[in-house]
């Protein structure tokens, strides 16, 4: 049997052909459909994941941790669970705070306090170091945990004489009140890692060196300087660095084998 040209095939052979035709497309575009979701949910599930690891490394270390900070612990294979570093260690103390709080309202101390931290976030952040503790009228700060560049030793003490500059710039504006701190350095292996309860950690520095960077802090009252460091620190300066600091003296200070030599950069 034979066909026109305007009846070449069936009708029912057409017939058939669409819906053939149509149940592939359909096929095809869910297939599309569920795997353009799929990548969607599976982009979605990784920013959530990204998301909440980011949370979790700034509960930890605290929100003044840097951008810079939390990108390199985010892409470290380390745990943060515990391990001795060798860091250095520094604390900043402000002269004459108890005074100062007595002889001005609640408000005028915090928007002190926060002037100054302000500042020192930014310039320990800077120079690849961490606040790790608030200590009311001071600071605790780690350069070497839980990352290091290597220059830590270099790195503490660039940030404590850029940040005296910065205060005494602050109190020639007028932005601060008279100020004076107190700065020490000290370097030293230390455990570190979290410490806490299950519904609050927090990461931590603990060991020897870390209390003899604030009995060092605390001779610049003796001393009546601004920021004395430990040899051991001093032995890692550049020399240009060393330039600009001081031999002091020998001195006993309880928890150090034998006398350490004290430097004074201000």
């Amino acid at each position: 049997m034979q066909f026109s040209q305007a009846q070449d095939f069936p009708p029912a052979l057409l017939e058939k052909n669409y819906y053939l035709q149509r149940s592939v497309v359909l096929i095809i575009s869910g297939s599309l459909v569920a795997l353009i979701s799929w990548q969607i949910k599976r982009q979605m599930l990784h920013s959530y994941q990204a998301v909440a690891q980011k949370d979790k490394v700034i509960s930890l270390f605290g929100q003044h941790v840097s951008p810079e900070v939390v990108e390199m612990l985010l892409n470290q294979k380390g745990s943060w669970e515990g391990e001795i570093r060798y860091v250095s260690i520094m604390f900043m103390d402000i002269r004459g705070f108890t005074a100062f709080v007595h002889a001005r309202p609640p408000q005028e101390v915090v928007t002190f306090l926060n002037t100054i931290f302000a500042l020192s976030v930014d310039i320990i952040n800077e120079n690849h170091g961490i606040i790790n503790k608030f200590l009311g009228d001071g600071f605790m700060a780690v350069f070497g945990a839980p990352v290091s560049d290597g220059k830590d030793a270099q790195n503490a003490v660039a940030a404590a004489l850029k940040l005296l500059r910065a205060i005494e710039d602050a109190v020639g504006s007028g932005a601060l009140a008279p100020t004076r701190a107190g700065i020490g350095i000290h370097s030293g292996d230390v455990l570190t890692g979290h410490v806490g309860s299950q519904t609050r950690k927090e990461y931590t520095v603990i060991g020897n060196a870390v209390n003899l960077a604030s009995r060092i802090e605390s001779l610049n009252k003796t001393f009546q300087t601004s920021c004395l460091v430990s040899e051991d620190i001093w032995k890692k300066l550049s020399k240009e660095l060393q330039a600009e600091g001081r031999f002091l003296e020998k001195v006993s200070i309880r928890g150090a084998s034998g006398q350490i030599a004290i430097y004074s950069f201000a």
